[in-house]
This record gives structure tokens, sequence and C-alpha cells, in this order.
């Protein structure tokens, strides 16, 4: 039987029930960034999504937007991710069993900015920050699709500030986060697939700070408060009145700094990123760092690489949680490669990632494709 309440006992962090009991929800909540985060972040991602301490254009403004310089009056900016599937298989009480992630195609982010004056910029953008497809249909004996649809849909309004050496941006930026699910049976009727929404909204802020005292040195730093919101389903008889879904997104702090050298044609990057996701059940707090590196061949081409971490943040020693699966099977140790070829009034940027070196079962390749207008 497809039931909220086989997927409940396979995957949420809470295996007993109780009045009023919160469940943090896997699919709405930063416990899927291992595969459905899309690094919309324009040319940086080819340097290992680095850059909170490196000047950059307006389609990294997510990175940290206080970092963010614009090269004239205007900029507009269209960027698109490609990702490859992946298969997980584990063994549990009930056998083998998996399930396929899966690339969804819209996966893009695009914005204009403006030079309001000398000291201040602001923009508007649309970005798709994460989506994946859980298909569980394979595993199955109905011919009935049963699938997890998650989309990240984040319309922000950037405003930044520079001075000859300091830097201060605000993201104000709307979400709204759906799960659509099909497939689904109920406790209520257990013959009869649904489609059922899960969804919320949320009004939050990014603030970042950029600080450059050298032309050789410059470093960033950016802080997202954390948030806990109920979800609300077009369904509210899917598992149980006892039970209440939550998303839960802690608190983020991320830090980078940049180094110029061989005459400033070379750019080495530095960032680390921590969320406190130890306050959501069953997981460990997110840290993960960004090697990047950027050459600057000539006034048009720019060459870039880097590497960067994704570690599975599961804590398979609570005694509360029962993850399929092994311990790190979701760490992704990622290789990346870029260019940026400058046009007339224009930059064509292309971007790789792949995580093949990775230990664990998820292994991606990835591209990046962004296209940044200055007039």
């Amino acid at each position: 039987m497809k039931t909220f309440l086989f997927i409940l006992l396979t995957f949420s962090t809470i295996l007993f029930s109780q009045s009023g009991r919160e469940i943090d929800d896997f699919v709405l909540s930063p416990s899927s960034d291992f595969y459905s985060n899309n690094y919309l972040n324009g040319s940086n991602t080819g340097k290992a999504n680095s850059g909170i301490g490196s000047e950059n254009d307006f389609s990294a403004v997510f990175l940290n937007p206080a970092a963010v310089k614009l090269k004239s009056k205007f900029t507009a900016f269209l960027q698109y991710s490609f990702k490859t599937n992946n298969r997980v298989t584990y063994t549990n009480a009930y056998g083998p069993n998996g399930y396929e992630l899966k690339h969804k195609p819209n996966s893009f982010s695009g914005g204009f900015a403006v030079n309001i004056n000398k000291y201040i910029s602001a923009g508007l953008l649309y970005s798709n920050t994460n989506n994946v497809k859980y298909d569980f249909a394979a595993n199955f004996a109905s011919s009935n699709e049963f699938t997890y649809n998650l989309n990240i849909h984040s319309i922000a309004l950037p405003v930044i500030v520079h001075f000859e050496k300091f830097g201060f941006g605000v993201n104000v930026h709307y979400n709204l986060y759906r799960n659509n699910i099909t497939g689904v049976t109920t406790i209520i009727e257990p013959e009869v697939p649904h489609e059922v929404t899960n969804s919320f909204e949320r009004l939050n802020v990014q603030v970042g700070l950029y600080y450059r005292p050298v032309k050789t040195f410059s470093a960033g730093l950016t802080f997202t408060p954390g948030f806990k919101s109920d979800i609300k389903s077009s369904d509210d008889n899917t598992i149980s009145p006892y039970f209440k879904f939550v998303a839960r997104y802690p608190y983020k702090i991320s830090a980078g700094v940049n180094f110029l050298t061989l005459n400033n044609r070379l750019s080495l990057a530095f960032d680390y990123n921590f969320q406190r996701t130890s306050e959501m059940t069953g997981h460990l707090d997110k840290n993960d760092v960004n090697f990047g590196f950027e050459y600057f061949l000539n006034e048009k081409l720019t060459l870039r690489t880097g590497f960067f971490t994704s570690f599975d943040i599961r804590d398979f020693h609570s005694d509360v949680v029962g993850f399929p699966g092994r311990e790190g099977d979701f760490t992704q140790y990622f290789l990346t490669a870029g260019f940026t070829y400058k046009l007339k009034n224009a930059d064509l940027s292309l971007s790789v990632l792949d995580s093949h070196i990775s230990p664990g079962i998820i292994k991606l390749f990835m591209v990046n494709t962004a296209l940044v207008f200055n007039f």
C-alpha cells in the first residue's frame, strides 16, 4: 500500500506517534540539498561555487549580495542548470528498495539590476534554487506512479551599498516551497491514488558584508536567519491528525576570502559554509568548504576550476532515527571547471560540476550556463 504511513516509516525522522507530534519533513528541508541544489551562481560555479569573499557579477548575488559589483549602469542575466539522474538503493526491514532522483527542467534564474548612484545598486531576480523528483514507481507492484516533486521558487530584491573598501548587501527574498506528490493513497481511501500538494511560503533575508583593504585580498561574510514553518497540505487526512509536519531551516553562516597573485592574474578563493541543521531531529550540522581558482588569461577569456564538498548530514548514531542505507551515502566531492568569454556587451559562461570521485552512492554531473548583459 503506497500510503504516507509507509513513507513515514521508511524516511521520517520520528518512528512513533504522539498527540500533536511534530515531524521534520524530509523533502521540504535542507536534508534534500545533497541532490536538489541547482548551484545557480553564474560563472562562480566553475570555481567550485565559491566567491563569498570575491568581487562577483550580478548572477552570483545569492552567494554574497555585498560582493556584487555592476560593470555598467544596467545589468541583466539569465542562467540554466542541468544535472544527471541518480538511483538510490538500500535494504531495510522490507527488503531491497530504492528510488530514482531525477532532474527537473525548470532549474534556471534570471534578473536585472541598476546602479542607482555611485554607492547604491538594486535589482530584481527570480531563481528556482532547488528542485528534485523522487520517483518510487519502480518499487511498487501497482502501475500507479508514486513520486515526490520538490520546487523552491525564490523572488529576491537585492540592495547593495559599496564604498571604496567596504560593501554591505541585503537580499530580501520571498520563497515558495512546494512538494507535489502523485500516486498517494490515504488511510481513509487506501485503494484510490491521489495527488497531494504540501507547501508553505516565507519572507526571509540574507545579509552580506564585503571588505577589500588592498587590491590583492578581500573577504566576505553572509548570514541568513533560520525559521520553522508549518506545512499546509491539500489533503488534511493524508496520515493522521496526530502528526504535524513542519519545515525547519536553521540559520546559515558563510565566510570567504580571496587572494590575487601572479600580477593579479590568478585568483584563489576559499569559502566555509555552516548551517545549524542539528536542530533537525536525526541530522548533523552542515560544514562544507569550497576551494576555487580563477585565471585571467587575457581581456576576453577567464578560466576556472575548483573543489567543494557536500557532506551527508544524516545522523546514523541517533537513537530515534532509522535511516535507510549507510552513513556517508550522500556525501559528495565535486570537481569543477569553467570559463567566461567576454563579448562586446555580454559575458558568456559555461561551468561543469562532477562528483564521481565521491565515496557514496550519489554521483552527479552538472552543467551551468550563464549569460550576463552589461549596458
